[in-house]
């Protein structure tokens, strides 16, 4: 997809088919779109997804026109508004909604307030933030559940931690699904499959 966003400024809105759509950038808003991609399909359907999604992060109604492309944007500003390269597909290494807790706190640390306080937190700076999260407790337990995804041996202190810290560590939803390849996924489909999808479950 062509560049829609400046990455050097903290856009709140995209122009689609000549239409500024305003959407909500803050980061709490991100997450929740995470969380609602991430719920098992037996409880909410693909296209229900989608629109549940359009629903939180544009403050407007989208014309169905433009249903595709909105989609895209939305996911490329998750992305920071930069399209990634193909990659391998590699394990999950982080849940937000198990870990969000651990990633406030070196976040919070960095900016030097916590970030639950501040009204209104650019997805972007939270991310740039997330991006820079140096040696902490979270730091900790990516890095030991990268070692036992590449099933590299673990440091004695590793495997005791590990051992005392089990629950928090371990991953318990399907390790080959990522947020990243749900990304992909969407921004795959045309505006026809979209439209059948929404039509469908009308």
């Amino acid at each position: 997809m062509y560049k829609k966003f400046d990455t050097l400024s903290l856009p709140t809105s995209v122009n689609i088919n000549n239409t500024e759509y305003e959407f909500d950038a803050d980061y709490r808003t991100t997450l929740k779109l995470f969380k609602v991609l991430n719920m098992d399909e037996k409880e909410l359907l693909l296209a229900e997804k989608y629109q549940v999604c359009l629903k939180l992060f544009y403050k407007a109604e989208i014309k169905v026109a433009d249903y595709a492309e909105a989609i895209e944007c939305m996911f490329l500003f998750i992305n920071g508004g930069e399209v990634e390269e193909e990659k391998k597909p590699q394990p999950k290494l982080v849940d937000w909604d198990k870990d969000i807790q651990k990633i406030i706190a070196p976040i919070s640390k960095s900016i030097g307030q916590d970030i639950r306080g501040i009204k209104n937190l650019h997805w972007w700076s939270f991310l740039s933030e997330y991006m820079e999260i140096g040696e902490c407790r979270f730091a900790t337990i990516v890095s030991i559940r990268s070692k036992k995804a590449k099933h590299e041996k673990l440091a004695d202190w590793e495997e005791k931690f590990y051992k005392e810290n089990r629950n928090e560590i371990d991953i318990l939803t399907t390790e080959d699904v990522k947020d990243k390849d749900r990304m992909k996924e969407l921004m795959e489909l045309n505006q026809k499959a979209i439209r059948n999808a929404i039509r469908k479950d009308k």
